[in-house]
């Protein structure tokens, strides 16, 4: 982790690799790094415009656009394309899930995102979610009043690994005894990853509602649309609900692959009259210093009468917290950092981390500046964090 004290020169060499995901606007660090075999890199100006704009995970998906043009197309992009290896959850027929951030409202940039071919999904704030045509991407630095894009990347939700005996542990079973209520009259909303989609699940909603695991009528306000990228969660859950108030109406609504996507869904559930909203879902570039746009909008359903409850989930010990020690200077690659110190008795800048082959890491690196996407300035100094194998080969970098 460290800050950066200077600017970027010229790279001398071009790979290809996923880097983290992109949270903000940020300077890329740049110099005579000693890249990993297969790190995207951009090569010339104007890719380098197309990530400060865009990220480089769409920057890396545009350039492998574009050669595969070059090449005559000769076979489907998904097997043409190196990127698509780790993207193509983003992917669908040559368009791409993104998000785009505007400097005002979202509003100002709708018109020139639909030029683009821009099919919006959901807007909020200054942030709109939607599918964009790969060929469009080297288009986006030219969109006046962007603030940024960047790949869309889903989120997670919070199951655990047992099934919930939550009726019986909750005594909420001797209450509906006891006190004969059973939830009629409240209507409970759920959101989370799908509803009746997966293609992984053993039974559809049709069969949950002749078992009695559900009551006919869930009001279903959006489900996702691949059934590969989903697990029908939020069924799941909504079993656990009518189990515990079987007399309570149901609604549902996908959480989407991004922020705008999910503030949206706590307002739809609110207006289609839940009184009761529920979430297992997280995003890892929810601000953690300050209300994000998912934030303000379960603020305002609150405000507007709901009830709002979402799971914390459980990453224990998975995160590290604390105020910047600065320590020495160290040159990465021509560019001097002022490092952080994670430990400033024995002065190490480096903490050591496994992942497993075949792994996957995805790190959320944030601090206490503004975010952009929350409706603020955005941030107005600069931090990086680098992944290092062998004590010099740096394998990934936060981007941008």
């Amino acid at each position: 982790m460290s800050r950066s004290k200077q600017s970027r020169c010229g790279r001398a060499q071009r790979k290809t690799k996923l880097a983290f995901e992109r949270l903000e606007e940020r300077l890329v660090l740049d110099g005579d790094f000693t890249f990993a075999p297969g790190q995207f890199v951009p090569d010339s100006m104007d890719e380098q415009v197309i990530a400060d704009k865009a990220g480089t995970d769409l920057g890396w998906l545009y350039s492998d656009y574009l050669d595969w043009q070059t090449a005559g197309e000769p076979e489907p992009f998904a097997t043409f394309s190196a990127a698509m290896g780790q993207l193509s959850f983003a992917v669908q027929e040559l368009n791409v899930a993104i998000e785009a951030y505007a400097d005002s409202e979202a509003s100002s940039i709708q018109t020139a995102l639909s030029a683009l071919g821009f099919q919006e999904l959901a807007s909020y704030g200054r942030g709109l979610d939607g599918w964009l045509p790969i060929a469009s991407i080297g288009s986006l630095p030219m969109v006046e009043g962007l603030n940024f894009a960047r790949l869309a990347f889903g989120s997670t939700t919070n199951v655990g690994l047992t099934d919930s005996q939550g009726d019986t542990a909750q005594l909420t079973n001797q209450v509906r005894n006891n006190l004969g209520v059973n939830g009629a009259g409240v209507t409970v909303g759920v959101i989370s990853d799908s509803y009746n989609v997966a293609a992984s699940a053993s039974r559809n909603a049709a069969q949950d509602v002749a078992s009695g695991d559900l009551p006919a009528g869930v009001n279903v306000l959006a489900d996702a649309t691949n059934p590969n990228a989903v697990t029908d969660e939020g069924r799941a859950m909504l079993q656990i609900v009518h189990d515990v108030a079987p007399g309570s109406n149901l609604a549902f609504h996908w959480a989407g692959a991004s922020q705008v996507a999910m503030a949206n869904a706590v307002g739809n559930l609110r207006t289609a009259g839940s009184d009761i909203i529920v979430d297992d879902v997280t995003f890892f570039a929810e601000p953690m210093f300050q209300d994000g746009i998912i934030a303000q909008a379960v603020n305002n359903a609150v405000t507007a009468g709901s009830a709002y409850f979402s799971s914390a989930g459980n990453q224990t010990r998975r995160s590290y917290q604390s105020a910047f020690n600065a320590g020495g200077q160290v040159n990465i690659g021509g560019v001097l950092e002022t490092a952080h110190e994670f430990n400033p008795v024995t002065h190490d800048i480096l903490q050591s981390i496994t992942i497993p082959i075949g792994g996957r890491f995805l790190l959320s690196f944030q601090w206490d500046a503004p975010f952009a996407t929350a409706g603020g300035a955005g941030a107005n100094n600069n931090l990086n964090i680098y992944l290092i194998q062998g004590g010099t080969t740096i394998v990934a970098q936060s981007e941008l």
